[in-house]
Formats: structure tokens, C-alpha cells, sequence
């Protein structure tokens, strides 16, 4: 038996399901897109195919076009397949985000990361719509976004004045540290 088990992993499934009902002269059968479980979209039939979006893990909607629903599938099977990489390898990275800033612009945070092993810290900028999507999928401030590599997250005390040498001095001074 395993000393530590491993924490739950979080689930990125996209499903389809077929809506009932149709309007009178629909002949093809509108589709719900599905996030584990929660509705996030639809696809309905348009002249020469189905027409909508795909959600990504990364929180942005995916176009493939007017196409049949075997191509809507199969990009769906990729795009899973994706999405359970992507929480596989912030899983398996060794940094945690343990504070962020705003930054002067607003899709963008700075973030400050730490190695739990070693405590060596780096400086990050990641996508503020990457880690909200990844808060709002997951649950809480726990994130496992492939892309901004981090798995979890809390606010914590500033960090050491020594790390923010590669800021402006007004970041710097903003986090709590002189300038300089």
C-alpha cells in the first residue's frame, strides 16, 4: 500500500449528447456539447453540415467549420486525449504557483512558482482566462492547466525582495519590496 496516495486527478470530458425534440422542419437531430457532465454548447445542422463550438481545456472554443458529426466526434476524441495530457504533465511538474499579481495588462498575470522539493523559484506570465477556466473546471483555486504548468495555487506572503530584481521597481514597490 502507498504511504502517500495520490490526489484525485480533475476530468476534462467533452460528450455528446442528442437533444430531444426537434422543430418542425429540422431533419437532423440538434446535439448538446457536454463537459463532464455539464452542457457547454450545441451543434445543430446548417446547409452542408453541423455547425458550433468545441470547449478546450484551455477555456477557448474551438471552430472546426461545417461538417458532418463523425468529424465533430473524432475531434472531440483529440481533443480529450489533449486535455488528459495536459493534466497529466501539470500533475507530474514539480512547481506550484504560490502567488500572483495583475499585471498592466489585464489577460496577463504575473505568477511566481515553487519547486516543493528544492523551494527554487522562477517567474512566470501566464493567461489570466487560462487559470480561470482552469478554476472554474476544477474546482476552487486548484489548477492543473498543461499550458500555465502549474497544479495548484494559493496566495501566500510576498515573496523574497531578492526575486523581484527582474521586475520594474514599481512592481517591485506594489509587492511590498524596495526598489532597487
Amino acid at each position: 500500500m502507498p504511504e502517500h496516495p495520490s490526489p484525485r486527478r480533475p476530468v476534462f470530458k467533452i460528450s455528446l449528447s442528442e437533444r430531444p425534440g426537434r422543430h418542425i422542419l429540422e431533419r437532423h437531430p440538434r446535439y448538446a456539447v457536454l463537459v463532464n457532465g455539464e452542457e457547454r454548447g450545441e451543434l445543430y445542422y446548417n446547409m452542408r453540415g453541423y455547425q458550433g463550438y468545441l470547449p478546450t481545456v484551455q477555456g477557448s472554443k474551438m471552430d472546426i467549420g461545417e461538417r458532418g458529426i463523425s468529424a465533430f466526434r473524432k475531434e472531440i476524441r483529440i481533443l480529450n486525449r489533449e486535455a488528459a495530457d495536459a493534466i497529466e504533465r501539470g500533475a507530474a511538474d514539480p512547481r506550484r504557483v504560490v502567488l500572483t499579481r495583475p499585471t498592466e495588462d489585464r489577460r496577463i498575470l504575473f505568477a511566481l512558482s515553487r519547486e516543493a522539493a528544492t523551494g527554487a523559484e522562477a517567474m512566470h506570465l501566464i493567461s489570466r482566462s487560462e487559470l480561470l477556466q482552469a478554476e472554474r473546471l476544477f474546482g476552487g483555486r486548484r489548477s492543473a492547466s498543461g499550458s500555465s504548468r502549474s497544479t495548484g495555487w494559493t496566495r501566500t506572503a510576498p515573496p523574497a525582495c531578492s526575486s523581484m530584481r527582474m521586475m520594474r521597481s514599481s512592481s517591485a514597490r506594489w509587492a511590498g519590496c524596495p526598489p532597487g
